[in-house]
């Protein structure tokens, strides 16, 4: 392939190995931040081996594919958006599978974690809620960060955030129960 005839970036769109910070790689970048993102997209697909394999099939793509960032503190939320995006793909093909298979109860794994109740009812959410509340309490997110990475208003957020609450408060106290 003749390189030379690939246009380069406009002026003002930086590439991804300048959006990194200076004198940073992208894979300085992925040991930074994979644990953190293999946590969250654990919690949205609610399987450790998924997760890794979501994180990590981002950062392939992005060394492969790089984005075109206009900011340079701005590969963090791309890549953590990329995160979600898979996770929401993932969970659109776990649904896919289970309308055509009839899973026996061995093939059904339970979770390895002291909080399987509250990963549970994390997981038992609808998709968005389930979104909008990992990200403001596993990533700390603000309700607008989350709007944005989601692609969707703040008034939204919100309302995702306050049904999920009640979910998991009656899930929970529903648990708890004697």
């Amino acid at each position: 392939m003749d390189i030379s005839r690939i246009a380069p970036p406009p002026a003002d769109v930086a590439h991804t190995q300048d959006a990194v910070e200076p004198g940073r790689t992208i894979e300085e970048v992925y040991q930074r931040e994979h644990k953190r993102l293999v946590g969250l997209a654990q919690w949205m697909v609610g399987n450790p081996m998924v997760a890794e394999e979501i994180v990590h099939d981002v950062f392939v793509r992005i060394v492969e594919n790089p984005p075109r960032l206009r900011d340079p503190k701005q590969l963090s939320g791309y890549v953590r958006a990329a995160v979600v995006n898979r996770c929401r793909n993932k969970i659109r093909r776990f649904r896919l599978e289970r309308l055509h298979a009839n899973p026996t109860p061995e093939q059904v794994t339970s979770l390895p974690s002291s909080d399987n109740e509250l990963r549970r009812a994390v997981l038992s959410l609808p998709t968005r809620q389930r979104e909008a509340v990992v990200l403001r309490f596993y990533e700390d997110m603000t309700v607008d960060q989350i709007g944005q990475t989601l692609g969707i208003s703040s008034g939204t957020v919100k309302t995702h955030l306050h049904r999920a609450l009640r979910s998991l408060e009656a899930a929970l106290e529903g648990d708890e129960a004697p």
